[in-house]
């Protein structure tokens, strides 16, 4: 099954309170329950498109795969990206206050220039 899964693009961008992030950004309160909750068994595209915007993402940036036996889909399929993987998860900001300052630093850099390109 493929659902959303936004925990970790909202947890890249810092975001700490989902739900008061949603709903000053046009989403109903219903909607973004229902979104934070993952209980979504559809999405509208106006509401993915919105949430790719906002959070400056592509649809697959928000999508997670769980198929019913992984080991029956080939390694090569289409789908694969969408996997779950603990990686996935990783809280940026935790990882990022164990990286030295002069560090930080050239990380913005090469930051700036991939977003100049």
């Amino acid at each position: 099954m493929i659902r959303l899964n936004l925990d970790p693009v909202f947890t890249a961008r810092g975001i700490e309170r989902p739900y008061y992030f949603l709903t000053h950004n046009g989403f109903t309160h219903n909607i973004a329950n229902l979104l934070i909750a993952g209980k979504q068994q559809g999405i509208n595209f106006k509401y993915l498109e919105r949430l790719c915007t906002l959070l400056w993402c592509e649809p697959h940036d928000l999508l997670l795969w769980e198929p019913a036996d992984v080991t029956k889909v080939p390694a090569d399929h289409p789908l694969r990206p969408l996997l779950h993987t603990g990686d996935k998860e990783k809280n940026f900001r935790k990882m990022m206050s164990k990286v030295p300052y002069k560090k930080l630093n050239d990380i913005s850099d090469v930051l700036k220039k991939e977003i100049e390109e």
